[in-house]
């Protein structure tokens, strides 16, 4: 074996549970033995498991134009439309991000009068979201109430969810609330018992911001019209 003090670093990066990951190893160049090398990656304390609920407004007000074509095929979409283009956008960008499909579970929740919880999902069971989301119709008063009432409904009775896990809600809307107070009460027990965000999301140029401010805590609501800022705001992973 020839002998010599010079070495050489190879590198290897990727995606582990959502994190940027890189991988370095430096070696001798004068070996030629084979050096086997095992290595273990854990995120424990970094990358928590992650809770979405995305709250989508299914009232009667959602069958309007939300003077907006969201997703770019030239055709402007209706206020409901546009949440699902945005619904499937945060899907797929979890996905995309390379987590652990067990470590992401996302519950989609409908709210108009009343709030329903569709279904909750891990990053495996795209087909089974998809076909949720498209399944939905638009139909009744907008009670914002209904819907985070839901989201603490379904979150209380799921024993995995603490205050220690990365919890988020994102909100979407056409803004016109008409039904219910504020739901300030129940984005204030989020706080306290998930220490959760509340991303609140005017949808389409035609959307109000005046009461999704009251729910957003993550510094005030935001108005979308494209899906280029529908990804900006609310499909990058926390």
């Amino acid at each position: 074996m020839a002998t010599g003090p010079d070495t050489t670093t190879s590198t290897n990066s990727g995606t582990f549970d959502g994190l940027d990951a890189t991988i370095q190893l430096t070696t001798p160049t004068w070996t030629d033995d084979t050096l086997p090398v095992d290595v273990s990656i854990t995120a424990s304390g970094l990358s928590p498991d992650i809770n979405i609920a995305l709250v989508v407004d299914t009232s009667g007000s959602t069958r309007g134009n939300s003077g907006s074509d969201v997703d770019g095929d030239g055709t402007n979409d209706t206020f409901l439309e546009a949440q699902q283009i945005a619904a499937k956008a945060l899907f797929q960008s979890f996905i995309d991000a390379g987590y652990e499909p067990a470590a992401v579970q996302i519950t989609l929740i409908e709210y108009n009068t009343d709030g329903s919880t569709l279904g909750t999902f891990t990053l495996d069971d795209q087909t089974g979201f998809d076909t949720a989301v498209d399944g939905l119709v638009a139909g009744g008063l907008t009670n914002y109430e209904s819907g985070l009432d839901e989201v603490l409904d379904t979150w209380s009775a799921d024993s995995s969810i603490d205050d220690g896990d990365t919890n988020s809600i994102v909100f979407l809307s056409d803004g016109f609330r008409n039904r219910g107070d504020n739901a300030s009460d129940e984005v204030t027990q989020l706080e306290n018992d998930y220490n959760a965000t509340v991303t609140a999301i005017g949808v389409g140029v035609n959307s109000s911001l005046t009461d999704l401010n009251v729910v957003d805590n993550t510094g005030g609501a935001e108005r979308v019209d494209d899906l280029a800022d529908l990804v900006d705001i609310i499909t990058s992973p926390p």
